[in-house]
């Protein structure tokens, strides 16, 4: 949740398979967002629908049961309301990927 990186260091954040298991989704987001120059891309994958990895994470007895990801459309809004610019979406059985850049002003 808190990465040992200068603020604006990073030309590219990929959060693949990892947003589930934050503690804190918009704290994560907002870390993501701040190593990132002006004009840097944050991508966020997974090589399932939000919907089936969070019946894959409901339907198992363990720590993970309770992760949920939310959906595509979602968490581009998400990423828009914490001032990301021209956050796309795609969300489909067996794919899940949204990406923005981070403004800069």
């Amino acid at each position: 949740m808190r990465l040992p990186l200068a603020g604006g260091s990073i030309d590219v954040v990929l959060l693949f398979g990892l947003l589930p298991h934050l503690p804190n989704l918009e704290r994560g987001l907002e870390e993501a967002l701040r190593v990132l120059r002006p004009g840097g891309v944050i991508a966020a994958g997974h090589l399932m629908s939000s919907q089936e990895l969070n019946a894959f994470h409901a339907s198992l007895n363990a720590p993970v049961s309770g992760d949920l990801l939310p959906s595509a459309r979602e968490l581009a809004g998400r990423l828009a309301c914490l001032g990301a610019a021209g956050a796309t979406a795609d969300e489909k059985p067996g794919w899940y990927f949204v990406r923005a850049e981070k403004s800069s002003s």
